[in-house]
């Protein structure tokens, strides 16, 4: 609609119609309702085409300190549009009805439609350096993401601290514990690593000021010790994990053991601790494959059967729990 206002019109009045139009989608995006959060990448490309036309046409307002002006104005909005979408009291609201995924899914939305707004930028400066080559945007992206690379470092801080608890948070819920000889002593030490982490998640909750305000830069802070500490805690569990493996006198056992800690064994520094296990689970489960093999091998032809069972129903019984032995393996595994 707006190329086909301006196919009638003169520069100026090309001008008059984009600096309207410009104006008008920069408040669509401040308006736009938060439950339609998604739908505001469909706003970029006009919004971006409409600055195109303005640096195209005008007499006056085709100058660069103006274009940043412009593009920081439409960043501002979309940052604006974020801290309602994923308020930091929205976030601990969720985490504290157990509803960590949800925050995920809203965080990672607002870092997608961020990045898309960058992405659409770099596609419109390439046009703009096509057609008009004597006047290119020749202003670096830092110069106008500077604010909206803050809000993508603070969305990325903020999706850490939430998958973060959503993993620790399963240590609470280890009800059988860790078996084994040692495992008294390794659950008690679970038990104390999980209420580190909770104390430390406090100190976060407690903080009187919305996660999501970039002028709080006291949260980068706060932030990092909570890094820090999560470092330490993620040690700590890993040679807890270790421990356990090392005790653990089957195959299956290993394999429930890793099971037991979910998806925090793919944690990195865990997931490093553990790497040197892998060797060693796949030599053991091999050993136990060879064994079972030698086993039917030596006693296929006249398979031991119980007392209470015909001869067919008794083969197939002896066999079912040679298979079940690899079913239980394969399912348990990490």
């Amino acid at each position: 609609a707006v190329r086909a206002a301006c196919s009638n019109r003169s520069a100026s009045g090309v001008f008059r119609v984009s600096t309207q139009s410009a104006a008008t989608c920069t408040a669509k995006l401040v308006e736009t309702d938060v439950s339609e959060f998604h739908t505001l990448t469909g706003l970029f490309q006009p919004i971006l085409h409409i600055v195109l036309l303005i640096w195209k046409n005008s007499r006056y307002y085709n100058e660069l300190p103006r274009l940043v002006t412009l593009l920081r104005q439409v960043c501002n909005a979309v940052i604006q549009q974020v801290s309602q979408f994923v308020s930091g009291e929205s976030i601990f609201e969720l985490i504290e009805n157990e509803e960590s995924a949800k925050a995920v899914v809203k965080l990672k939305s607002a870092i997608t439609v961020c990045t898309k707004l960058k992405q659409q930028y770099m596609e419109s400066r390439a046009m703009a350096n096509d057609e008009c080559p004597q006047r290119p945007w020749s202003v670096p992206a830092n110069a106008i993401f500077t604010r909206l690379d803050a809000c993508l470092e603070r969305l990325r801080d903020v999706l850490y601290f939430t998958t973060t608890q959503m993993q620790f948070v399963k240590l609470e819920r280890m009800e059988d514990g860790i078996g084994g000889t040692k495992g008294k002593t390794l659950t008690t030490s679970v038990q104390q690593i999980y209420a580190d982490f909770v104390s430390h998640v406090t100190v976060i909750k407690s903080v009187d000021y919305d996660i999501m305000d970039l002028d709080r830069k006291e949260f980068d802070e706060a932030f990092y010790a909570f890094r820090t500490t999560i470092k330490e805690l993620e040690r700590r569990l890993g040679s807890v994990i270790t421990q356990g493996f090392d005790d653990s006198p089957t195959v299956t056992g290993k394999f429930k053991l890793f099971d037991s800690f979910d998806s925090l064994i793919t944690r990195p520094l865990i997931a490093d601790e553990l790497e040197k296990k892998h060797a060693e689970l796949i030599d053991a489960y091999a050993a136990d494959v060879a064994a079972t093999e030698r086993l039917f091998l030596a006693n296929h032809e006249a398979p031991p059967i119980a007392n209470n069972l015909p001869p067919i129903a008794g083969a197939l019984t002896w066999c079912r729990g040679l298979m079940e032995t690899f079913c239980i393996s394969r399912t348990s595994s990490p």
